[in-house]
């Protein structure tokens, strides 16, 4: 499971990869190895308490990726009194949604590789106008998302 957080400008990955690019919660780090866990909590904190904040979490089918979604954003509109939005993809409001879902649950078993493609391509573009993006910018709120493009 991976879980990336997705700022305009700052990307981490729990897998240690590193992004070269510079914001304002790693400058809040010290570069210390050792402190490294503390440092990520703060720089999150940080950067969670004052600006929109985007969590996307990916994983295999039946990791439990729905129940830490749920639980986090919870917990984080607990903790940080922020709105917090609970979203998921495919998004089964959204354009496409009910199609793409039909499909994965083989409601629907005739369908061309393109038809479906094109479905969670339109689901992802209205779900992120319509919900994600409204949330994020007029809100100032926290959105943790179950998948996203990554997945």
């Amino acid at each position: 499971m991976s879980i990336t957080f997705i700022p305009e400008f700052w990307d981490v990955r729990t897998d240690g990869d590193k992004d070269p690019r510079e914001g304002p919660p790693q400058a809040a780090c010290s570069k210390s190895k050792t402190s490294s866990i503390r440092c990520l909590n703060k720089a999150a904190r940080i950067y969670m308490t004052h600006s929109p904040f985007f969590l996307a979490i990916e994983g295999l089918d039946g990791s439990g990726k729905t129940t830490l979604a749920k639980q986090l954003a919870l917990f984080l509109e607990f903790a940080l009194q922020r709105p917090t939005l609970f979203t998921y993809q495919p998004h089964d409001d959204s354009c496409g949604g009910d199609y793409i879902r039909q499909v994965l649950t083989k409601q629907i078993t005739v369908f061309t590789p393109e038809a479906l493609l094109y479905g969670f391509a339109a689901n992802r573009q209205d779900h992120g106008a319509r919900v994600i993006t409204p949330w994020l910018t007029e809100r100032q709120g926290i959105v943790v998302c179950d998948r996203y493009y990554l997945s």
